[in-house]
């Protein structure tokens, strides 16, 4: 998981995420700017969750939560499981419907095809002092799908939503051995606004 969630959401009260609390942005939310953007996503659509897929979605993400907690050093092996489902619990309370709260399932159409689901993303639209902003809480592109571009294709569809909803900032969290992601972050034009460091005695 590419995101810190207990430090994500205090700050989504800072700067709109992360995760004072500005006032939570009352969009609405259809996904129709997302599903094709600026006409070089044409083979990627985004659609809401349905229960079953919220599921499966928060189930891995729990796992893949505490193995990146425990790999950064936050959380022991014993410890993580518990910790990751109780930060969990606590920013998605209503699951689906919790409010401000956006989950998406990223589609691969092509030549008329049966959907195809390739990955998902999953952030939060908060309105703060500084103007509106969102953050990405997950994203990620299944092993399958991942060095075909897909990734790309997702961010830019999501710059144009963003735009489309008068977002003025995008926020997002990388985990320090997530190497692979902070290059493609930075390629897409996300710079680094804070740096947290340990050291192993």
């Amino acid at each position: 998981m590419d995101k810190d969630l207990s430090k994500a959401m205090n700050e989504a009260a800072n700067e709109a995420s992360s995760e004072g609390l500005g006032k939570k942005a009352n969009l609405e939310d259809t996904g129709a700017g997302m599903e094709r953007a600026g006409g070089q996503q044409d083979n990627i659509q985004l659609r809401h969750m349905n229960a079953a897929e919220y599921e499966r979605f928060i189930q891995r993400l729990i796992r893949d939560f505490a193995a990146d907690k425990v790999q950064a050093g936050t959380w022991t092996e014993e410890e993580a499981p518990q910790l990751a489902e109780d930060s969990l619990h606590k920013y998605l309370p209503q699951g689906l419907d919790t409010p401000d709260a956006y989950l998406y399932v990223i589609t691969l159409r092509e030549q008329q095809a049966d959907e195809q689901s390739i990955g998902i993303i999953w952030f939060n639209i908060t309105d703060t002092p500084m103007g509106t902003e969102a953050f990405i809480l997950e994203f990620w592109i299944e092993d399958a799908y991942q060095g075909q571009g897909y990734a790309k294709q997702t961010l830019l569809a999501l710059d144009e939503e963003a735009r489309r909803r008068g977002i003025r900032k995008i926020g997002l969290h990388v985990f320090g051995h997530n190497t692979r992601a902070f290059e493609l972050y930075k390629k897409m034009g996300y710079v680094v606004t804070d740096i947290q460091m340990s050291k192993e005695l």
